[in-house]
């Protein structure tokens, strides 16, 4: 005899209908997670319809954007950002220019942040009418100078009618455009 005695495994073969329930098991918790995660993203995030085809050609008037207030509880509204705001009741969708702070000028349609120009524009459009930003706009310590991407066919921070927008008119930050053929991350 050997110092050492081997046995067969006393392993059970799983039965058929567990293998299946294992299985079942993984793809209910699988997509009760995409249901959870589906509903927190729909629900948190406010729906904004776009009115206007003053953010063209990033967006076209009639398209729904998601905007997250969630991620500006975290960090701060940054140059670039499209953001959705609220003014007299209004909901509007720009591009955030100016920080808080910052001076925003608009001269020979090009736009300068503290006397220089903006680097990473995503527009090339020169700006017909400077409006209120022709002499320059000194931010204050709460406050945002925004502009559509169609810088001729915006009403913004240009206009008197909208002006600065505070910290606490940003609704929040647009993240997904919903389209027609499903969600398209921004």
């Amino acid at each position: 005899m050997y110092p050492y005695s081997y046995s067969r495994s006393t392993k059970t073969q799983p039965q058929p209908g567990q293998t299946v329930l294992s299985v079942l098991k993984i793809v209910s918790g699988f997509m009760m997670l995409v249901i959870t995660a589906f509903c927190a993203v729909y629900f948190l995030a406010m729906q904004v319809p776009v009115t206007s085809s003053s953010m063209s050609p990033a967006l076209s008037s009639g398209e729904t954007v998601l905007s997250s207030s969630a991620v500006y509880s975290f960090t701060a509204p940054q140059r670039l950002d499209i953001c959705a705001f609220r003014v007299n009741g209004r909901v509007y969708v720009k591009r955030i220019i100016g920080l808080p702070g910052e001076t925003v000028r608009i001269t020979d349609g090009r736009v300068y942040i503290n006397d220089v120009e903006l680097e990473g524009d995503v527009t090339d459009q020169k700006a017909i009418s400077p409006g209120l930003a022709s002499d320059g706009i000194t931010l204050g310590d709460d406050e945002y100078f925004v502009l559509g991407d169609n810088r001729n066919n915006s009403e913004d921070s240009r206009s008197i009618s909208i002006g600065t927008v505070k910290r606490s008119q940003i609704i929040g930050k647009c993240w997904c455009r919903l389209t027609s053929l499903g969600p398209y991350l921004m």
